[in-house]
């Protein structure tokens, strides 16, 4: 959680100014119940029925830095590149719950994020808001070949294939 966090406010110091938007990608919880949501190494969401409150509190410090550099105006957001996070079974509350406690508007989706040949899609339902039209170069795009669908069997990644950094016109992959 340290590593991330600093990258975010480095990238705030260079930046100069609040974020208009934050993107954070990693994979979605599982819907199984097996799987916690994996942020990081060291930052697990438990998947437990009725988990949006250990989430919050789990989520408390990368969400107070994202914060502290995200702009307040109405059209900021953050936006979570998580296949299924906002129809996860134990986190169906997640995304209304962190708007209303922050006042921003957070973005997810409900079925499986990424590269189309995979079934995917970027769209973030809760917003109906096309990630990939708006933030992502299409030439780029077109060559992604992952999705942040977790998938074990394959060390965590589902898809494969070119993907990578410098995929989409955010950085970070």
């Amino acid at each position: 959680m340290a590593v991330v966090c600093e990258r975010i406010r480095d990238a705030h110091r260079v930046l100069g100014a609040p974020f208009l938007s934050i993107a954070f990608a990693n994979h979605g919880p599982g819907n199984s119940g097996a799987n916690a949501w994996v942020m990081a190494k060291d930052i697990e969401v438990d998947a437990t029925p009725d988990g949006t409150g250990v989430a919050i509190t789990t989520l408390a410090p990368l969400m107070e830095v994202m914060m502290a550099c995200v702009d307040k105006k109405p059209t900021a957001h953050i936006a979570f590149l998580a296949c299924n996070l906002a129809s996860s079974p134990f986190l169906p509350d997640l995304i209304p719950a962190m708007e209303a406690l922050y006042g921003v508007d957070f973005m997810a989706s409900t079925d499986v994020t990424g590269n189309a040949a995979q079934s995917a899609d970027w769209v973030l339902e809760t917003d109906s808001f096309n990630f990939g039209k708006v933030y992502c170069d299409e030439t780029k795009l077109k060559k992604y070949r992952q999705t942040m669908l977790q998938d074990p069997s394959n060390g965590g990644w589902s898809g494969g294939g070119i993907g990578g950094p410098g995929d989409c016109s955010f950085g970070g992959w």
